[in-house]
C-alpha cells in the first residue's frame, strides 16, 4: 500500500510557498505573476492539508481547550477591530475639545470667520524637520484651520530629505509656514493662531495694502537708498504685498486719499503748518492709521503735534535720550533694547535687540482719555535720562529739568470706541533706527526693521484679525503648602494607609483562621 504525505509536511511546504510569495513580492524579483501564483499554489496545498487531516482537525475543533481559545480569539479579533474602527473615525472625522481655561487652543471667532469666507483654495507648505520641537504646535493648528473649510490644506517638507522640492517651491529657510493661493505667496513664521491669520489675509487679498510717506518737509524717502532714507526696510514690506506711495499734504484741498491704509510721518526736519497737522489729526481721529518717526531736533517745533496728541493721552519731549548702561556699542546716544512690553507688535521679539540712534523720549499722560488705550512697548534702562540741553559740549544729568528713566521709546495708541472707526497711533522717538546706512552696516539693525515692518502690519491690519489679540500663555503658580496641610499628607501617607492595609490583613487572618 502506498504511504500518503502526512499533512503536516503538506502545510509546512504551504506556508513556505506563501512566505515565498511576500518575499518576492516585497522585493520586486521576478515577474510580477510569480508571487500570485506561488501564493496560489500554497493555497492548494493548504487546502489538501485539511483535507487530509480532516479527521484530528474535528477532534481538535471539538475538544473543549480548543473551544475555549477560539472564543478568547474571537474577542480578542473584535476587541482589535473595534479599535481600529475607533482610530479610524477619529482620524477621518478629527475633532478635538479644549479644556483649558483660557481657551488656549481654540480657534477664535474672527479666524473661522475669514477661513469660512475663502473663496479660493489656500495651500499650506510647512518648512520644519522632523526633530523640531515646534512641528507638532505647529501641525495641531493647522489641522484646525483645515477641519474648518476644505478650502484650506496643508502638509509638511523637510528640505533636507526633499531638495527638489523645496527648491522648485523657492524654500529658503527652516520653521515657517509658506502659504499659495493662486500667483499669491505668504511666509510667516508661526507663532501663533495670530501670525497664521495675519498670513491668510495677506495671501487673500486681491490688492495690496497702501501706506503713504508724507513729504515735503526733509521727511526721510522710502524710495532711495541713501543712507538716511528707508528703500532697504520698504523692500521687505513690499515683499508682504503693500504698495508705498508718498504724500506731500501742502497739496490736498480737500481730503486724504481714499485708498490709503497708513499715513507714515518719517522724520520731518521742518516745521508743519497748522492746516497740515489739522488734515493728518482729522484722518486720525476718524479711525485713520498714523505712525510718527520724531527725531530730537533743536529746529523742529513739536508743540502744534503736542497739543493734538493730548488727546491721545502723549506728549513728545524736547531731549535727548542718554542711556549709559544699555546702549548700541558704547553710544551711550544710542539705546539698545532687548526687551519688550507684551503686544501684538512685540511679542515675536523676545530675545531681538534694537537700538535708537539720537532719540527723542515720549510722556505718557497721567490723564489719559478714557477712550484711548495707551501701552508703552520700548523703554530704557532705569539709569538713562532725557538730556534738555543736547546741544551742550558736555552732556549730564540735571535734576528737576531732565527726565529721569526708564524713558519711553515707542508707544501705541487704540481708540477704544467700539461704536465707530478705531483710529491707531504709534510714536517713535527716533527716525534714524531703520534707515538704510544701519541696514547696510550694522548686522544688529535687521532687528529695527523687524520692529517698523511690525509697527506697519499692525496699524493696517484688517479689524477682525487685530480684535484677534495675541493670547499668552495660561500661568498657574505652585501654592506652598500650609504646616497643616504638611502634617496631612504626612499623618495620611506614612501612618493612616499603612495601618488600614495592616487591619484588612489581620481580618482576613482572623477569617480563614
Amino acid at each position: 500500500m502506498k504511504q500518503r504525505v502526512p499533512a503536516p509536511v503538506i502545510a509546512s511546504i504551504s506556508l513556505l510557498l506563501w512566505v515565498l510569495a511576500l518575499f518576492l513580492r516585497w522585493l520586486a524579483i521576478g515577474p510580477a505573476w510569480t508571487p500570485v501564483a506561488l501564493a496560489a499554489v500554497g493555497g492548494v496545498l493548504a487546502i489538501i492539508a485539511l483535507a487530509a487531516a480532516h479527521a484530528t482537525l474535528a477532534r481538535f475543533l471539538r475538544a473543549r481547550g480548543t473551544q475555549a481559545g477560539a472564543n478568547a480569539l474571537i474577542m480578542s479579533v473584535l476587541f482589535i477591530g473595534i479599535v481600529g474602527v475607533v482610530n479610524y473615525l477619529g482620524y477621518r472625522y478629527y475633532k478635538r475639545v479644549d479644556l483649558t481655561a483660557t481657551g488656549q487652543y481654540t480657534l477664535s471667532p474672527q479666524t473661522i470667520e475669514i477661513l469660512q469666507n475663502l473663496d479660493t483654495p489656500v495651500q499650506a507648505i510647512a518648512v520644519y524637520t522632523d526633530e523640531d520641537p515646534r512641528r507638532q504646535t505647529v501641525e495641531d493648528l493647522l489641522r484646525e484651520y483645515a477641519q474648518i473649510t476644505d478650502k484650506f490644506t496643508y502638509e509638511f517638507i523637510n528640505p533636507n530629505r526633499e531638495p527638489a522640492k523645496a527648491r522648485r517651491l523657492g524654500i529658503t529657510r527652516l520653521g515657517v509656514v509658506l502659504l499659495l493661493r493662486e500667483d499669491r505667496r505668504e511666509e510667516v513664521a508661526v507663532l501663533d493662531e495670530e501670525d497664521l491669520t495675519s498670513g491668510l489675509i495677506r495671501v487673500s487679498r486681491d490688492k495690496p495694502r497702501v501706506v503713504y510717506f508724507v513729504t515735503g518737509h526733509g521727511e526721510r524717502d522710502p524710495n532711495s537708498f541713501l543712507d538716511p532714507d528707508y528703500g532697504q526696510a520698504m523692500q521687505t514690506l513690499r515683499r508682504e504685498f503693500y504698495e508705498i506711495k508718498t504724500l506731500n499734504l501742502s497739496t490736498i484741498t480737500n481730503t486724504l486719499p481714499t485708498d490709503m491704509d497708513a499715513l507714515i510721518i518719517a522724520g520731518p526736519r521742518r516745521p508743519f503748518s497748522p492746516e497740515e497737522i489739522e488734515l493728518v489729526f482729522d484722518y486720525l481721529n476718524g479711525g485713520g492709521r498714523v505712525l510718527l518717526l520724531i527725531d530730537p531736533d533743536p529746529n523742529l517745533d513739536v508743540a502744534p503735534f503736542n497739543e493734538r496728541l493730548a488727546s491721545w493721552g502723549i506728549r513728545l519731549r524736547d531731549d535727548l535720550v542718554i542711556d549709559p548702561r544699555s546702549s548700541f556699542m558704547g553710544d551711550v546716544a544710542a539705546p539698545l533694547v532687548t526687551q519688550y512690553t507684551f503686544h501684538t507688535i512685540t511679542k515675536n521679539m523676545p530675545g531681538i535687540a534694537t537700538f535708537f540712534p539720537t532719540a527723542r523720549s515720549i510722556e505718557v499722560l497721567d490723564a489719559s482719555p478714557l477712550d484711548k488705550r495707551v501701552t508703552v512697548l520700548v523703554t530704557t534702562s532705569p539709569d538713562a535720562w532725557g538730556e534738555t540741553d543736547y546741544q551742550a559740549p558736555q552732556l549730564g544729568y540735571t535734576e528737576g529739568k531732565d527726565a529721569r528713566g526708564p524713558l519711553n521709546l515707542v508707544v501705541v495708541v487704540e481708540q477704544v470706541d467700539e461704536e465707530g472707526p478705531r483710529g491707531r497711533l504709534a510714536v517713535v522717538g527716533d527716525a534714524d533706527f531703520p534707515s538704510n546706512v544701519l541696514i547696510n552696516n550694522v548686522p544688529g539693525a535687521l532687528g529695527n526693521v523687524e520692529l517698523l515692518n511690525n509697527i506697519i502690519n499692525w496699524l493696517t491690519e484688517d479689524e477682525a484679525l487685530v480684535s484677534i489679540g495675541p493670547k499668552p500663555p495660561a500661568f498657574y503658580p505652585l501654592k506652598p503648602l500650609t504646616p497643616g496641610e504638611q502634617n496631612v499628607i504626612f499623618v495620611t501617607t506614612t501612618l493612616i494607609l499603612p495601618l488600614l492595609i495592616l487591619l484588612a490583613g489581620i481580618v482576613i487572618w482572623w477569617q480563614r483562621r
